[in-house]
């Protein structure tokens, strides 16, 4: 790629676009919503903005680029800038400009903004010349510049001195370049010039004759591209045309050798159950979970074609069906969120791709993102009861980023993954959580967790140990149907623990020792102790928590357990219970089992058997 020694200085107040901005805001077709409110500039053409197609070969051919925006437009090219890597603070906002708007009458403000926001080309190459400091001549080109392959016009580039380039056939300017000299008389010229002009181009070119005449007038080839500078195209032209025009000449070119995904990458995380101990949310207790494989969340990640205009760009795909966007009526959304509340999928990606690709960065594991994708989820477990369902979200999509961009667990272990993932929920949204759920959905199986408070403390995670699930009794696990939110599951108890409450402590220590109890009795296929565990770790639940917090429906669904010959306690935050038989007679398991899942499904809980998911490799 060429080279060339000066100062790249874009301006966004391109001809003609204010017109196009507000034909995208007029109109309500599904087609013109697409692209409402976008600069002309940002608009996509085969995918990908109209800026980015000039900038993939400007970030190579100057050694700085800034762009002039202004207080309208700035948060627009912000979020382009972080799309591309594009340095921040080389966006220079110029604010806004209304020195004329006290001779027009009230009926024309609006359209007279628009016109002296159009007309500033000169106040925004000082702006950035003073406020950065530029020692170099410059080359400006407006925004809206559609580039394709144009050897002649990167060399004119390179010349020295001052020149308006110009499109033959259109007599359209396509840059000019500056020099030093005529970059500092231009604060001067605007002192002594208050008078108007059709355009920022009419302002640059009317600027630069009126310097002794030393600019020269250079024309290029005409290419299809420069059509699209014209302050005529409107937003029909666009829609039908450049939209899905394809700029001839810029097939992407990667360096050989490099190997970038083609394949569909597809994930699981799993339903968790909590067999024993107290929950992990920060209590620095002891805890026995397993994994299960009867509910999972599925990520598929799709790369993008090496051929793909936007081949860099990340895009999350909705989920009709588990992360609705779309609501047949007001009902229908009212419902929805008193179904499953307000949290989304949507946010949850969002959230794990900043945490992974932060952590990537701060601790110099490599990752190529020159290949974006295309991102969507799906899940079967239950809602609001306690399966941890939104972490296998995360967890899905947490392994096939690693899958993605090929980053190991030696490069970060799984006791730092599944710290990693809790932070993109309790972290990054606020979200109260805890490590159990993540933990088992990162190691899987049967695993023993201590977060023993000074080793959680010094390591920023616990010590986890897996257990053989061949110990385990068969199990079996029940939920609500229908379900209300979970959330207020833990009420006031941590906030007590936080204050050294005793009988919370106490109670916490106690679940502890459960835990510690119940890896020992399976140690010893002692399944008669490990059920009366089960028993005292819900009982000393309901103690602290009173019956009010643990809820109606987990109090009928254990006691629809012991009149079967069943013990069951709480899997995570309610709305669900683990259990196991326990009855005296052998020959009645079968029958107990029966009438056990009739009973359930009779008061409106829902039934299945418990399927462990043994670690994978």
């Amino acid at each position: 790629m060429m080279f060339i020694d000066k100062t790249l200085l874009i301006l966004t107040n391109t001809p003609g676009s204010q017109d196009l901005f507000e034909q995208t805001k007029s109109r309500f077709d599904d087609q013109a919503l697409q692209v409402r409110g976008i600069p002309k500039s940002l608009l996509p053409v085969s995918n990908r903005p109209v800026l980015s197609w000039w900038y993939d070969v400007a970030r190579t051919a100057f050694a700085h680029t800034y762009i002039a925006a202004n207080a309208h437009n700035y948060k627009k090219y912000e979020q382009w800038a972080s799309d591309h890597s594009f340095p921040i603070d080389h966006i220079v906002n110029s604010g806004l400009r209304y020195n004329r708007l006290h001779h027009l009458s009230k009926g024309h403000i609006s359209s007279t903004v628009s016109y002296f926001l159009s007309t500033s080309a000169l106040a925004d190459i000082a702006c950035i010349y003073r406020v950065k400091n530029i020692g170099q001549d410059v080359v400006v080109v407006f925004s809206d510049f559609l580039y394709e392959h144009h050897p002649e016009f990167l060399s004119q580039l390179k010349e020295p001195g001052d020149c308006c380039i110009v499109s033959t056939q259109l007599e359209i300017p396509i840059a000019y370049t500056l020099s030093q000299s005529t970059l500092h008389s231009i604060e001067q010229y605007l002192e002594e010039n208050q008078s108007s002009f059709d355009s920022p181009t009419d302002e640059l070119t009317h600027f630069m004759t009126s310097r002794s005449g030393t600019a020269s007038l250079v024309h290029i080839p005409h290419k299809e591209s420069h059509e699209f500078m014209l302050p005529t195209v409107t937003l029909d032209e666009y829609l039908r045309h450049w939209s899905k025009y394809s700029p001839p000449g810029l097939e992407r070119k990667l360096s050989s050798g490099v190997h970038f995904s083609t394949e569909p990458i597809e994930t699981k995380a799993y339903a968790r159950v909590g067999l024993m101990g107290n929950p992990s949310d920060g209590f620095y207790g002891k805890t026995l979970s397993l994994l299960i494989s009867n509910f999972w969340a599925e990520v598929v990640i799709l790369p993008n074609a090496v051929c793909d205009p936007a081949f860099s760009s990340i895009r999350i795909i909705a989920n009709a069906a588990s992360d609705p966007s779309h609501h047949t009526h007001l009902g229908s959304l009212s419902t929805t969120c008193l179904i499953d509340g307000y949290e989304n999928g949507h946010r949850l990606l969002l959230a794990c791709c900043k945490v992974f690709y932060t952590y990537c960065q701060n601790n110099k594991i490599p990752i190529d993102i020159r290949q974006g994708f295309r991102v969507l989820f799906d899940t079967n477990i239950p809602r609001q009861v306690g399966l941890a369902g939104s972490s296998a979200i995360v967890t899905a999509f947490w392994k096939g980023l690693l899958r993605f961009y090929g980053v190991t667990e030696q490069q970060i272990s799984l006791e730092k993954q599944a710290s990693l993932i809790l932070s993109v929920e309790q972290d990054e949204l606020g979200i109260t959580a805890g490590l159990q759920d993540r933990v088992i959905q990162v190691y899987g199986g049967l695993v023993y967790m201590n977060f023993e408070k000074s080793y959680m403390d010094q390591n920023g995670y616990g010590q986890y140990e897996y257990l053989d699930m061949n110990l385990l009794p068969p199990l079996w696990l029940a939920y609500v149907a229908k379900p209300k939110d979970s959330g207020k599951v833990h009420s006031t108890i941590r906030q007590r623990f936080l204050k050294g409450d005793t009988e919370v402590i106490e109670a916490m220590n106690q679940f502890a020792d459960f835990t510690e109890s119940a890896c020992q009795s399976l140690r010893n296929n002692d399944h008669h102790t490990f059920a009366q565990l089960m028993t005292a770790n819900f009982e000393l639940r309901r103690k602290l928590y009173g019956d009010d917090v643990v809820g109606s429906a987990n109090l009928r669904m254990v006691e629809i357990a012991r009149q079967n010959g069943c013990v069951a306690k709480l899997p995570g935050s309610g709305g669900a219970v683990v259990g196991m038989w326990h009855g005296q007679d052998p020959q009645s398991r079968d029958r107990d089992m029966y009438q056990l899942k009739r009973d359930l499904e009779s008061d409106g809980f829902v039934f299945v058997n418990i399927s462990p998911l043994a670690a994978q490799p």
